[in-house]
């Protein structure tokens, strides 16, 4: 995430699927001095998708993606906060693969590279799974669209070292709401898995800082794919569990909510701090409780 070219730059693309609805955005985008834009077209055929690039010099850029895997369901989409084209070709069904790139435009080699590749599988909800098992890996190069190319990956050094430097970003802002809302509105749901994944007793704070906001701003799932590793990880972090618990219950996630909320309450009271306990936290138990029973009857 580099905020301030991120929060200079805005893109759009003009998605045709096909079926030939088209969905098309306003495009401006602002790379340094220059200013440049251009539509996507893609098409989704027997073996995978067929795209097409037009930039404003009107140079075509021609690609296909094969499908990664026989189950694949292929689309393309546009990440709202970034200058990203995401290709995902993952598998349906509930526990299913996950297989999904994330390309940026590249000024210096004038074409599409991949950035990220997001593999694992999808949460399971037959199994009361809410959270998918996924791995985020940062992809060094350019590798286009399609390209059978050996991937090369930044080591996990590397990638650790840019996650810390983006938490000291977030830290310095000393949770100034303005600076942490369009810190919130850059990141994609794939820099929550990699958050996730960097959770240590350096980091505890801050990311549950973030998964907090997260929620403020209408984004309860992705804060809680933060909470549940914070929550398994430290499991004495009482606050966490109420955030979790909030979440869960933003989501319609109610029975895991009251489950997490009778976790809050019963940690709260055994450290003798059942007078803190938020008056929602109470009533949303006591309604539920109600309603068993009324079924029960």
């Amino acid at each position: 995430m580099k905020l301030i070219k991120a929060l200079s730059a805005s893109i759009a693309f003009a998605l045709v699927s096909s079926s030939s609805v088209a969905t098309v955005l306003s495009f401006q985008s602002k790379l340094g001095d220059a200013e440049s834009g251009g539509l996507l077209n893609y098409r989704d055929e027997t073996d995978g998708l067929t795209l097409s690039y037009q930039a404003d010099q009107g140079k075509v850029l021609s690609y296909h993606v094969k499908k990664y895997d026989e189950c694949s369901t292929m689309s393309a989409y546009k990440i709202e906060s970034k200058n990203q084209l995401a290709i995902n070709g993952s598998c349906p069904s509930q526990g299913g693969q996950v297989f999904e790139y994330i390309y940026e435009w590249d000024s210096k080699a004038l074409n599409w590279c991949l950035r990220r590749e997001i593999t694992g599988e999808k949460a399971d909800r037959t199994a009361a799974e809410v959270v998918p098992s996924i791995h985020v890996a940062r992809v060094k190069g350019c590798v286009e669209p399609g390209s059978q190319a050996q991937l090369q990956y930044e080591s996990k050094e590397k990638a650790k070292g840019a996650i810390r430097n983006e938490l000291k970003e977030f830290h310095e802002m000393n949770l100034n709401r303005k600076s942490v809302n369009k810190f919130i509105d850059l990141l994609a749901t794939y820099d929550i898995y990699e958050l996730a994944d960097s959770i240590d007793p350096s980091s505890v704070e801050d990311i549950n800082n973030i998964a907090y906001f997260l929620s403020e701003n209408n984004r309860s799932y992705d804060a809680i794919i933060l909470l549940q590793k914070i929550v398994q990880e430290f499991p004495d972090r009482t606050v966490a569990k109420l955030n979790l618990a909030d979440a869960y219950w933003n989501t319609h996630l109610d029975e895991q909510g009251i489950k997490m909320y009778k976790e809050y309450v019963a940690q709260m009271t055994a450290r003798g701090l059942e007078r803190k306990i938020p008056r929602h936290v109470i009533m949303r138990i006591d309604r539920k409780s109600r309603k068993s029973e009324t079924s029960e009857e």
